[in-house]
């Protein structure tokens, strides 16, 4: 199951005729040197590697350079375990070398690490060589699985396997290509572009640094726009839009509501550590919870009153909103959780994630417990103390 599917992304995947420098050709290119521009972004996936080789109880971890070296040292510094990198040996294209350490790896159990996993000559020539050491190879994890790597690792190379991401793709021995029986040429790889990086707006909100930053402006200028006697102009309009809205869009309404309560976060939580995934089980517990909390304190602060005391003809639906209106927990509480559970979603999940956190804040205007600037700064709120989160337990 592919548990990252932007990873995929990162490595800029192209489609035609390759040489894999393995001694194989295949189908799809990927930069598996892009992967690592930015070591940032892998951190959910470094940290998901590690928490499936921490079930074997490793005492190293291995990986080929260059790539899988650096994957590695990455998920053996989080194991708080010895790291082996595996140099290839001189003169051949697929064989590999350990460095010799102090009284030997005899009986060591290590896990294999590489950036992706193809033909998977590589992970092949490690796991030989730590055999030939007397080491215990226990598991290969990598970025990426192409092609039959998942089913093929297990079966063959007799460990467990763990892929990040998987991705369609064929490869063949050289000798047995068949695109070079049928006069295909290699595609030709345009030069590589990392030394002047784009960064796209998806990119930028990987930094968490950039999403606090965000959030906090984004609460300061709605805090510093509301009034405690009165509402704007166009803030009423857009709040009549939306309230005015047909009572029958109730019931959902509800539903969707609740993905903002307070028992969203450990409700999330829980459903992320039955899951196995125990670092994003903490952050939406803190997330969730912190962001429920800090609404609390920035009601006292800034002391707006609710829709009904700032405006005639106000719909009420359902039980009626009590205490203050700015800014809105559950527009907090939504998107501290959506922001967090993003990156580990595939594509159906995300599109349900980004469907449903802007209707959680839409929906309280519906029912009439906020106005627009009040869900706008909750928003704000749940972006700070997400990417809050996300620095302190994310270390």
């Amino acid at each position: 199951m592919t548990q990252f599917p932007e990873v995929v992304r990162l490595a800029r995947p192209r489609s035609g005729h390759f040489d894999l420098g393995t001694g194989y050709h295949g189908d799809l290119w990927l930069d598996l040197d892009a992967l690592f521009l930015r070591p940032s972004r892998l951190r959910p996936q470094v940290r998901w590697l590690s928490e499936r080789l921490r079930e074997h109880e490793v005492d190293a971890v291995c990986g080929p350079l260059e790539g899988g070296a650096f994957l590695a040292y990455a998920v053996a510094d989080l194991l708080g375990v010895a790291f082996l990198a595996g140099y290839r040996s001189p003169g051949e294209a697929t064989g590999y070398r350990l460095p010799e350490v102090p009284g030997g790896i005899g009986g060591w159990r290590v896990a294999v690490v590489d950036d992706a996993v193809n033909a998977g000559t590589a992970v092949a020539a490690c796991l030989e060589e730590l055999r030939g050491r007397a080491a215990v190879p226990v598991a290969v994890a990598a970025l990426v699985s192409l092609g039959e790597a998942s089913a093929m690792v297990p079966a063959r190379l007799r460990v467990p396997f763990y892929p990040a991401s998987t991705v369609p793709s064929r490869a063949w021995p050289a000798e047995r290509c068949p695109l070079c029986a049928d006069g295909i040429p290699f595609t030709r790889l345009p030069l590589s572009t990392m030394t002047r990086p784009a960064r796209s707006l998806s990119g930028v909100l990987d930094d968490p640094r950039i999403r606090l930053g965000i959030g906090i402006a984004g609460l300061l200028a709605t805090a510093g726009a509301v009034r405690r006697d009165r509402v704007a102009p166009g803030e009423a309009r857009a709040f009549r839009a939306v309230n005015g809205l047909p009572d029958a869009l109730y019931r959902p309404a509800w539903v969707v509501m609740q993905a903002g309560a307070f028992g969203a976060g450990p409700t999330a939580a829980a459903a992320a550590w039955l899951a196995g995934e125990r670092e994003l089980a903490g952050r939406l517990l803190a997330g969730g919870t912190g962001a429920w909390a800090l609404s609390k304190l920035v009601k006292q602060i800034v002391r707006r009153p609710r829709p009904a005391a700032l405006l005639p003809g106000v719909r009420g639906r359902g039980q009626d909103a009590a205490g203050l209106g700015y800014l809105s927990g559950h527009a907090a509480v939504a998107v501290a959780l959506g922001s967090a559970a993003l990156p580990r979603l595939g594509p159906a999940g995300r599109a349900v994630a980004l469907t449903a956190v802007p209707l959680v804040g839409l929906t309280r205007v519906y029912v009439g417990a906020h106005l627009p600037l009040d869900v706008a700064g909750g928003a704000a709120l749940g972006l700070a103390v997400e990417a809050t989160a996300e620095l302190i337990l994310g270390r």
